[in-house]
């Protein structure tokens, strides 16, 4: 097991506790700053997770067509599109409307993933990883 992390946040807290700072400042300044990679890194992996799960995210968000003023309102993704209308392309413009659909969605992807890999490179400052043994 690695106990490296718990004995840099305790040592944080405790470099705070020596200059009076409050415990939310500590939290903020101290953990936050070096669990901020991991955060985005969590976000990112949910967002590609997300962008790769269809037919959950088609159930879950309500597969309705239509724009919706609020957020909260059922609406369509472009991979809710693509799973639910790509059998029924009958003419040459719907279908290449749906494979151009395909491409956006698969140059978000890429770009995802690529910030994907940015981010692992700056945490680990372009030293590839080690294995705990």
């Amino acid at each position: 097991m690695n106990i490296l992390p718990i004995i840099l946040i305790d040592g944080i807290t405790f470099a705070s506790w020596l200059f009076l700072v409050s415990a939310g400042i500590t939290f903020i300044f101290g953990v936050l700053r070096n669990a901020r990679a991991g955060i985005m890194g969590g976000i990112i992996l949910g967002l590609g997770r997300a962008l790769g799960e269809t037919i959950a995210v088609t159930m879950v968000i309500g597969n309705r067509p239509e724009i919706a003023k609020s957020l909260f309102a059922p609406g369509y993704t472009m991979a809710s599109v693509l799973a639910n209308e790509f059998s029924e392309a009958t003419g040459n413009v719907y279908l290449s409307a749906l494979i151009e659909i395909g491409l956006a969605l698969f140059l978000v992807t890429i770009v995802v993933n690529a910030l994907a890999r940015f981010l692992v490179w700056t945490v680990t400052r372009g030293q590839p990883a080690r294995a705990n043994v």
